[in-house]
């Protein structure tokens, strides 16, 4: 099967014969295109729908305590994957020709996800021109040293690379997790990602192990000036 921009599928998926027969694993061939193509279009039509869902605050006419709760309830998704739709969909909105080669087929809606990840409106044309004949993991190279903003052709940055961290957690430490999430979530007014929460409980504890160090050094300047005052006071008693 022969692919463009890691999903679109050309004319080679036409292949019955003039008087209308084909074999048939063609006819599979052709169909499982078929099947690609509509998935992306179903994928490009459920990320406006789903920004719409949030503007609508679609989840409190569903018993939902959040959008996210609503993705998990009704849709079924994953917590991970529901916020990972929900970031793609955010970008498409400010990329529109992404959005339509999704809705076309001529790209998966894996191969948008990682452009989403550093394309812009300024630089959307350059990362589409680039990915053209790039299967998935190789866009997600190409994009894993780069940041937003980034052309494809910019020097790479190691550093940009993310880490890998896996966390296996009980029940009930993992309801702590989600619900500290939707505090910092909303204390910034918009939906966080992985990397900007774990940064936000990281500074809060530093920040709080540095204000303890702070009152326990006060604390103890204090009794030290204090000590020092009742040695240096005269003795009335003579």
């Amino acid at each position: 099967m022969s692919l463009q921009s890691s999903n679109g599928v050309n004319s080679t998926c036409n292949s019955a014969t003039a008087d209308g027969w084909e074999p048939e694993h063609r006819a599979v061939h052709r169909r499982l295109c078929e099947y690609a193509r509509h998935r992306s279009a179903l994928d490009a039509a459920e990320a406006l729908d789903l920004v719409r869902a949030e503007q609508f605050k679609l989840y409190a006419l569903h018993a939902c305590a959040s959008h996210y709760e609503y993705m998990e309830r009704i849709l079924g998704y994953g917590p991970h994957a529901a916020r990972e739709r929900m970031r793609v969909a955010r970008a498409l909105v400010r990329l529109p020709e992404t959005t339509a080669a999704l809705a076309r087929g001529e790209l998966s809606y894996s191969a948008v996800r990682e452009l989403t990840r550093v394309a812009t409106d300024e630089t959307e044309a350059a990362w589409l021109d680039r990915a053209k004949g790039l299967v998935v993991n190789q866009i997600e190279r190409l994009v894993a040293s780069h940041q937003v903003g980034d052309l494809p052709d910019d020097p790479p940055s190691p550093d940009l690379k993310p880490r890998i961290v896996r966390l296996e957690l009980p029940p009930e430490v993992y309801a702590l997790w989600r619900q500290a999430r939707m505090v910092v979530a909303e204390e910034r007014g918009s939906e966080i990602g992985d990397a900007d929460f774990v940064e936000a409980i990281c500074r809060a504890m530093l920040r709080d192990s540095s204000r303890q160090r702070m009152c326990r050094n006060e604390e103890l300047a204090c009794r030290g000036l204090a000590q020092l005052c009742s040695s240096a006071r005269p003795n009335t008693s003579e």
